[in-house]
């Protein structure tokens, strides 16, 4: 009775072995390559401040679409990094809802994209009356202990044009 046990072990063991080691183990080609080189390109990241805007809204760069997930109002493209990767000069935008018989009003515009620099592209106002402003951010280190803000005034309001906005840094007085 031990040796039949001992060489059922055996097989059993032996079955795993040969089913473990037949398994292959995948190399790594499906996994996209980090891209470092941006010599001739320019960062763009797009914010979407336009009230009501739907969960269809992409973002087109020369026709192509650029966008993954669809923009809703408030969020920012892309969402897991700093900004996405354009070929640099004149680009035609194109910033639309992708849903038949939206009333969103596509944001159609041509950039000319400098190398090596950022860009912020700002959805603002209604789905029916969609805009734009592109805004080049100059990115400095300061040298001493201060910061650089960058703020944007997007308010919507349904009847005349939004109020001047002070900032006020209580530190610096």
């Amino acid at each position: 009775m031990k040796v039949t046990n001992i060489i059922i072990i055996c097989s059993a063991v032996l079955t795993y072995s040969l089913i473990a080691f037949s398994c292959s183990k995948k190399t790594g080609k499906d996994i996209a390559i980090e891209d470092t080189n941006f010599g001739n390109n320019t960062l763009v990241q797009v914010f979407n401040a336009t009230v009501n805007s739907t969960g269809t809204t992409h973002v087109f760069i020369d026709g192509s679409q650029v966008t993954g997930a669809a923009l809703t109002y408030g969020t920012v493209f892309p969402s897991s990094a700093y900004a996405f990767k354009v070929d640099a000069g004149l680009r035609s935008f194109s910033i639309r809802s992708t849903s038949a018989g939206t009333t969103q009003t596509p944001i159609i515009f041509s950039e000319n994209m400098l190398v090596g620099k950022n860009y912020t592209i700002f959805m603002y106002d209604t789905i029916t009356a969609a805009k734009q402003v592109t805004v080049l951010n100059d990115i400095v280190i300061p040298s001493d202990t201060t910061a650089r803000v960058k703020f944007i005034n997007l308010t919507y309001l349904k009847a005349g044009v939004a109020p001047n906005v002070d900032i006020f840094s209580k530190r610096r007085n």
